[in-house]
């Protein structure tokens, strides 16, 4: 069973089951040793999550994929973790799909003020285009059917 990444190594093992498996890729970011100045991160996170809420607003009007899931880990060259998340849900409710990445990307911007240091940032998110992915081996969505976990 996956749980939320605490290294570069986990992170894309999770991913690399996820592409495997899902229908679409919709993110894919990925920034190794990087050290950007406080004030960029801050923009360039604020302008991915605005980019994350147009495009699951979009699945919850379009239903293109039934299902996203997501993982993210920012982690400090020293060790530190900033954030870290995996999880997932149907698109019928965008808010709560991307409430997760919302606090991930304010987390990292919080640590890394505190501590400006070069660091990996990973991101995915993947589509699943029906609800037979609740079937995978690997995907299992809570009885309140507002997030899912691969195991």
């Amino acid at each position: 069973m996956f749980v939320n990444p605490h290294t570069k190594d986990e992170a894309e093992e999770i991913i690399n089951t996820l592409k495997q498996e899902c229908s679409g890729v919709l993110f894919d970011v990925k920034q190794e040793n990087w050290n950007p100045s406080p004030d960029f991160l801050d923009i360039y996170l604020r302008l991915l999550f605005r980019d994350v809420v147009y495009t699951y607003k979009e699945l919850e009007k379009t239903q293109k994929y039934k299902i996203t899931s997501e993982v993210f880990l920012s982690r400090g060259n020293s060790g530190e973790i900033f954030s870290s998340s995996y999880g997932g849900g149907y698109t019928h409710n965008a808010l709560i799909n991307f409430h997760t990445t919302e606090w991930d990307f304010v987390f990292t911007i919080r640590k890394y003020k505190e501590n400006p240091e070069p660091f990996y940032l990973r991101f995915f998110s993947g589509g699943y285009s029906d609800y037979e992915s609740e079937n995978s081996s690997r995907i299992k969505i809570t009885e309140r059917g507002k997030s899912l976990s691969i195991v």
